[in-house]
């Protein structure tokens, strides 16, 4: 049997190691400066245990702070993700965000509330297709560790809204809380189902989706947070995506579309 070189090696992780998928990510969001935060820690409120986050990225607006949960998931291009979506629901067409309120001489905190944004809003559309399930092609079963990096993102934040007061003191602000996983270039598929389980054209690859999850976590007592998608990225899409939430504007708290994107078909960016 022949020695294994560097080059084999070298060969080997760039296809197959998601920590050198990670470093890739760190590149990309260098952009973003002192707002990225890298391999931090959390406890898992489904757990209770204490786990690693790849990125979290913290960007503050002047009424705004976005906070993204990001994890990254070395796909490799033979065994892409494959996801089914079907339209929006006006019920899911929604996101939760933290008010955070102050007194008026800036010094009371009077704590966190949620303030859930009801349908109308161009990110999240009745109407527009969103993920339910997800396979990966030739493979026998979904990867465990697929699974994991799916609910890993969504757990972040549900630890945040939980547990992190000095960022719920940011006082007048509201927080957009964003769950992101991240695969590489060209590994990330959608196919469209109408009502009756018809596919809509052929699968194509997505630069980005929307994943409906409608996760909800018990922050204390009488606060309740709902975590209502989960966004699929590609790497190039990546920095498009933060920098959409980026631009939250507080009359109706809505996102605009991308520039350049268009809608077609009642099928919008995600």
């Amino acid at each position: 049997m022949p020695s294994i070189t560097f080059t084999d090696v070298q060969k080997y992780l760039a296809k197959n190691s998601d920590f050198a998928f990670e470093m890739k990510c760190r590149k990309t969001l260098g952009k973003f400066g002192d707002a990225v935060s890298y391999s931090g820690s959390y406890v898992d409120p489904v757990t209770e245990k204490q786990r690693q986050y790849d990125f979290q990225v913290r960007i503050e607006l002047p009424e705004f702070v976005v906070v993204a949960c990001i994890e990254a998931k070395n796909v490799k291009p033979e065994k892409p993700i494959i996801v089914h979506r079907t339209a929006r629901l006006e019920r899911e067409s929604f996101y939760d965000v933290v008010a955070c309120e102050g007194g008026g001489n800036g010094t009371t905190y009077y704590g966190p509330t949620i303030k859930r944004v009801q349908a109308g809003t161009d990110l999240l559309r009745k109407g527009d297709f969103v993920g339910r399930s997800f396979d990966q092609y030739e493979g026998q079963s979904k990867d465990d560790q697929l699974y994991d990096k799916f609910s890993q993102p969504t757990n972040c934040l549900g630890s945040i809204v939980r547990s992190d007061r000095l960022l719920f003191k940011k006082r007048q602000k509201m927080i957009a809380l964003v769950p992101i996983l991240v695969v590489p270039n060209e590994t990330l598929w959608t196919i469209d189902y109408d009502d009756h389980g018809t596919a809509q054209g052929d699968p194509k690859q997505s630069p980005m989706t929307a994943y409906f999850l409608g996760s909800t976590w018990d922050c204390t007592e009488r606060l309740k947070f709902t975590v209502g998608h989960l966004f699929m990225v590609t790497e190039a899409g990546l920095i498009d995506l933060i920098e959409l939430f980026t631009k939250l504007t507080p009359e109706g708290l809505s996102f605009p579309y991308l520039e350049g994107v268009k809608h077609t078909n009642n099928n919008s960016y995600v």
